[in-house]
């Protein structure tokens, strides 16, 4: 037994195999049952982490789940939670030896694959997939960007925006562009440079015109 009296075993470090039945969050601990041990509860255990101190990590196993711990010569008062292992029919998220991946219990996951370089988290509907020289973000419902200061969109060679409807708010103005038509609406409005109209032409209010302007021959 990990906790026996005898003076050999309290001066040896001993691995045990045990079952978290409560679990400590504000202290990062918890307490795990050792069935071969006479089902003895551990004192709140550490559960060893990454990093504590300027980085720090936050990680905390679920009840039932199969850990292993170490324990030095104090015995019981002397233990730590040193991580959690597959047993039984609980089986790891992935098969393959080039992905790390963390798989939560509600579906969702992150995931790099090093043989592709890419790296993929799905959370619901939403999916991102990052690799080498592209990125794709899908999800069901609103996607935002919002930013106190600028918003740069830049393409090499095109930028491409395919839907529906699309609506530009700058100010006052609004561009409104559909399948069939487009409004512009704002309280001035300038072109400069060459417009060509295909099509019928209505005008409503008075206009000025600088420079030679060439009326249809409504006689031909």
């Amino acid at each position: 037994m990990i906790f026996d009296t005898d003076q050999d075993d309290r001066n040896m470090a001993v691995l045990k195999l045990g079952e978290v039945v409560e679990v400590l969050p504000a202290e990062h601990k918890a307490r795990v049952v050792f069935d071969d041990d006479d089902s003895i509860v551990s004192d709140p255990l550490p559960i060893v982490v990454f990093n504590s101190m300027e980085n720090k990590d936050f990680h905390l196993p679920d009840i039932g789940e199969d850990v292993l711990c170490f324990f030095g010569s104090a015995g019981m008062e002397d233990g730590y939670i040193i991580g959690s292992i597959y047993a039984g029919e609980i089986e790891p998220p992935n098969n393959t030896t080039d992905v790390r991946m963390v798989k939560f219990a509600d579906g969702s996951y992150f995931k790099f694959d090093r043989s592709g370089s890419i790296f993929e988290a799905s959370i619901g509907t939403t999916k991102i997939e990052l690799q080498k020289n592209q990125a794709s973000v899908e999800t069901s419902q609103l996607v935002s960007i919002k930013s106190a200061a600028n918003v740069k969109i830049q393409g090499a060679a095109q930028v491409n925006i395919e839907t529906p409807v699309l609506q530009l708010t700058v100010g006052g103005t609004t561009m409104k562009l559909t399948g069939s038509n487009a409004t512009i609406a704002s309280q001035d409005l300038t072109f400069t440079g060459n417009v060509s109209v295909t099509g019928n032409l209505d005008v409503s209010g008075t206009g000025t015109f600088n420079g030679p302007v060439t009326a249809p021959d409504f006689n031909s």
